[in-house]
């Protein structure tokens, strides 16, 4: 049964405003702010529901709907905002001629850095539903608002950084109101006034959070209807420090590096070289400064700004949101710290954490707002196209495929793949007949990543095919139909005398062994079974499955997962790859992926692993890549 004051609270936020910014409170009371503060931060203890693929003809369907709206209102804002542009300035030349060019690297010279954010990826979970989405444009300082006289919240005390913010806060409040899924993400400090010897009383700082989102609604970023917790999250600082003594265990505890307390209070974290490298910082400047000075925790006993914004992550829906930060640069160093505090606890990891930064000083609110606008509205224009490009996996030549990549001849690539992965795997010394079930991963119509395992697999073990087209379950079906007879001279013979002549006679049998031992099984590597098998395969799968840098990181993951402790993986990628084919006027999806992204990836799993580049030659498989690569990873601690 709520009180008086609860149900007064409620009719409050109901109405829109609370009219309580300057000194005066009007006709609230101590209780009523207190309350009002409280109902504005609150935060459901719910988890939200993870990442996850959208693959029905519904969901196809709001995809396409949610992101040609999103895309209509960025472009209009950008109209908007490029009409307001100083188009004399020669910095506003600069810019544009950067954005042009798609000059990304220019453009984080002139004021706006995008490296640490995948707009892609955020434009495709936001208009997919796939996960919710935290959005954090500001986090406004109580101590903007002191005078020598008191309090005073005002707009108009707002700095630069904050109002350009609040502006991008309200923007995407309407951007993206036809997907319930981003919400609108704010640490208020209300606990620091910055001022010796003056803090804020309990009743100042409820004022403020009360005010503030006063503000929030005069620049569009709360609409009337807006509820906490729902359609945005107002986190308090001054509730923090608490949560700063957990942090400070979960660091001890997490094997990402020591904790040291010094006597004068102070509390560092130091990561572990291997945690750094994890961490895929672009600032050498910030690694020699993790290595040698660490992050500070605690100074004087007192916790720092990042130490409370990494355990305002200990909400359970932080582990399942999108985090996306736009912040003023002023805060990238601090923004570098949060992420390794929480990447330490692995409450996320690089795929869910972003950062875009922006110079306030340097650049007006009109050229930040607009070059966002219009950074998003590429990105969903992308979207929209690759969308349309793409073939159904039920349209899937399985049959062509074959032809093409492995019927005619043994590509040089594949020789030379078939020879790095049976040599590893023999330096493994790993027990012929010993394993009781293993994996090959999207398997596809290729049989060679199978019969590589084959020599591995127990007499009375298994091994799963698993695949998500039907059209190629039922070609490795059909192969693991016909007789032994049938299959001799076919296509996956060559492969096996090549494994013979390459890597001994245990390869003798290798294709008949997976056919007796195979199940051709529905599935996919975004849905595996954790700890289930001693061995997996997944060859050109993770990266040519999707166009999503995201969903490449979580398919990582989950290879690494579907292991038991100890475990081995085996995948192949193409490098660059910008797609590929299956039948005449097909196009399936890849992502463009260097080598030190797909090794980020698999740090980003904790794996031990190695690598080997697999060159182009004359006659490679196809056009629209670089290279291949190979990687042997092993399920461990490697933290």
């Amino acid at each position: 049964m709520k009180t008086d004051i609860e149900m007064q609270a409620d009719a409050l936020l109901s109405s829109g405003r609370t009219a309580v910014r300057n000194g005066t409170h009007g006709e609230y009371s101590k209780e009523h702010l207190a309350m009002l503060a409280h109902s504005l931060t609150f935060r459901p203890q719910v988890k939200y529901s993870p990442l996850n693929r959208v693959l029905s003809e519904k969901s196809d369907h709001i995809f396409r709907e949610r992101c040609e709206g999103v895309l209509e209102r960025l472009k209009s804002y950008a109209a908007e905002y490029r009409n307001r542009l100083e188009l004399q300035s020669m910095v506003v030349r600069h810019v544009l001629h950067a954005l042009g060019e798609d000059d990304y690297e220019e453009l984080a010279k002139l004021g706006i850095n995008i490296s640490y954010a995948w707009l892609d990826d955020i434009l495709r979970t936001a208009t997919s539903g796939a996960s919710v989405i935290g959005i954090e444009t500001v986090g406004p300082y109580a101590a903007n608002h002191l005078t020598a006289d008191g309090f005073e919240i005002r707009a108009e005390r707002l700095p630069a950084d904050e109002q350009v913010g609040l502006l991008l806060a309200g923007i995407f409040r309407d951007v993206f109101a036809d997907c319930e899924n981003v919400r609108c993400v704010a640490l208020i400090d209300d606990l620091t006034s910055y001022i010796p010897g003056r803090e804020l009383t309990q009743e100042e700082r409820d004022r403020y959070v009360v005010a503030i989102a006063d503000i929030f609604r005069d620049f569009g970023a709360i609409r009337p209807d807006d509820r906490p917790g729902r359609n945005y999250i107002f986190i308090r600082e001054s509730e923090l420090p608490p949560a700063v003594d957990e942090l400070v265990q979960r660091l001890r505890q997490s094997r990402a590096g020591d904790v040291d307390t010094l006597p004068n209070g102070d509390v560092i974290f130091y990561p572990s070289e291997i945690f750094i490298e994890r961490l895929a910082l672009l600032s050498n400047n910030r690694k020699r400064e993790f290595r040698r000075r660490g992050v500070l925790v605690k100074r004087q006993g007192r916790p720092t700004c990042h130490a409370m914004e990494a355990a305002s992550h200990f909400h359970p829906a932080s582990r399942e949101m999108q985090h996306v930060r736009m912040l003023d640069r002023y805060f990238e160093s601090q923004q570098d710290k949060t992420y390794a505090l929480v990447r330490a606890m692995e409450i996320v990891t690089q795929d869910r954490y972003h950062n875009l930064f922006y110079d306030s000083e340097r650049l007006s609110a009109e050229v930040i707002v607009y070059v966002i606008c219009e950074l998003l509205a590429e990105q969903a224009r992308r979207l929209l196209e690759s969308h349309d490009r793409e073939s159904s996996w039920e349209q899937f030549d399985s049959d062509e495929y074959v032809t093409r990549n492995y019927g005619t001849r043994i590509l040089p690539e594949d020789r030379t793949i078939i020879n790095i992965v049976t040599d590893q795997l023999a330096q493994l010394n790993i027990p012929f007949k010993d394993a009781k079930l293993v994996a090959d991963i999207g398997s596809g119509p290729n049989l060679y990543p199978a019969m590589i395992l084959a020599p591995y697999l127990a007499d009375d073990g298994a091994i799963d095919l698993i695949e998500y087209s039907s059209s190629n379950r039922s070609y490795v079906q059909a192969v693991i139909a016909q007789t032994p007879e049938e299959r001799s001279g076919g296509i996956w013979n060559k492969f096996e005398e090549l494994m013979i002549g390459t890597a001994g006679d245990q390869y003798l049998g290798c294709l008949e062994r997976v056919c007796e031992l195979g199940n051709s099984v529905l599935g996919s590597v975004f849905a595996l079974p954790k700890s289930r098998y001693d061995i997996v395969s997944s060859y050109f799968v993770t990266e040519s499955i999707t166009s999503s840098r995201q969903e490449f990181w979580l398919a990582t993951r989950n290879l690494a997962t579907t292991v038991r402790p100890g475990g081995i993986i085996i995948a192949a990628h193409m490098v660059g790859s910008q797609g590929y084919q299956a039948g005449e006027g097909t196009h399936y999806p890849a992502v463009e992926l260097s080598v030190e992204e797909i090794v980020q990836a698999y740090r980003d799993a904790g794996l031990t692993f190695s690598l080997s580049v697999v060159e182009q030659t004359m006659l490679k498989a196809r056009d629209g890549y670089q290279k291949m690569m190979v990687v042997i990873a092993q399920h461990g601690n490697n933290k």
